[in-house]
């Protein structure tokens, strides 16, 4: 299965490392034997802040292109803004059909 991999980082905290949740992100479908990760997307600005976050709108793009089969993020908050932000985009990649699971939040791949 072709993953997405999505991360956020916060403007907020400088000591953030991107490169901490690629890692996570890349240790977690390691684990999975038939993943492989196809893209990795990460952005850094605030969850709130949809025009700097470019990463995000590729990976919305990409997802419309079929270029992944399913979206992993380390935590919900990380992605989406709210639970209303959750719900829609879950509606937009659902007929795609785009899957979504988060590593930390038990949330499965849906």
């Amino acid at each position: 299965m072709r993953i997405a991999c999505y991360a956020r980082v916060s403007t907020r905290d400088k000591d953030q490392n991107p490169e901490t949740p690629r890692l996570r992100l890349r240790q977690f479908v390691s684990q999975h034997p038939d993943w492989h990760v196809a893209q990795t997307y990460i952005d850094q600005a605030s969850a709130n802040d949809l025009l700097h976050r470019t990463a995000w709108r590729q990976l919305q793009d990409d997802a419309i292109q079929h270029r992944f089969d399913a979206v992993v993020v380390f935590k919900l908050d990380r992605a989406f803004r709210s639970v209303k932000h959750l719900h829609d985009t879950l509606a937009v990649w659902d007929p795609l059909p785009v899957g979504f699971l988060s590593a930390q939040d038990s949330a499965g791949l849906c």
